[in-house]
């Protein structure tokens, strides 16, 4: 079965909100969701930020996790993404970490490095994948590779490198009226654009 992605956001109707923090409980419970890290709110006093970390048989799904919001032990917001349909047919790796992070830094480049390697569950739409996550660096980038912990094919990867390539501002033309200003970032600093 597919994993699929089901969103709860901030902005929930009473009656949807209570119906998350159910499933919510429930998943807390059931071991399927765990309390990660938790953050006092700078801005409002007795106000936390708890995340909720979803995991399937103890190890992450890479992607599910929801943010509570709390005020004096009471739920006021619930925002973020589970998945639903996750299931796996074993959660033994066929790789071990070491090698699954030596095939994610020679997909990079051959100067590229492995770092972090976390063990987990990468849903995909064709279903949930066991994966290894991992930190690669290489002098040009950084980038997060999923690596499948059965087949070492590479399932995933993207850049943690945000780039800035074009900018869209307002300025004043010949007649004083408002024009739409596009320019692009270079080493020299910013070139127009149309």
């Amino acid at each position: 079965m597919a994993a699929q992605a089901v969103r709860a956001s901030r902005a929930l109707a009473p009656d949807t909100l209570a119906a998350w923090v159910t499933r919510a409980d429930a998943m807390l419970r059931g071991g399927q969701l765990d309390l990660g890290p938790v953050q006092a709110d700078t801005m409002l006093p007795r106000r936390l930020h708890e995340r909720l970390v979803q995991r399937y048989e103890g190890l992450p799904v890479f992607g599910g996790q929801l943010v509570r919001q709390t005020s004096s032990g009471a739920v006021v917001s619930l925002m973020g993404r589970v998945y639903d349909g996750v299931s796996l047919d074993s959660v033994e790796p066929a790789l071990d970490a070491e090698t699954a992070g030596a095939l994610a830094a020679r997909d990079l480049g051959s100067d590229a490095v492995a770092g972090r390697v976390e063990l987990g569950v990468l849903p995909r739409s064709a279903g949930a994948v066991l994966a290894y996550r991992i930190d690669v660096r290489s002098p040009a980038d950084v980038q997060v590779y999923y690596v499948n912990a059965r087949t070492g094919a590479v399932e995933a990867h993207r850049s943690q490198i945000l780039h800035e390539t074009e900018v869209v501002n307002v300025g004043t033309g010949v007649l004083g009226d408002k024009k739409k200003v596009s320019a692009q970032s270079t080493a020299s600093g910013y070139r127009a654009v149309d």
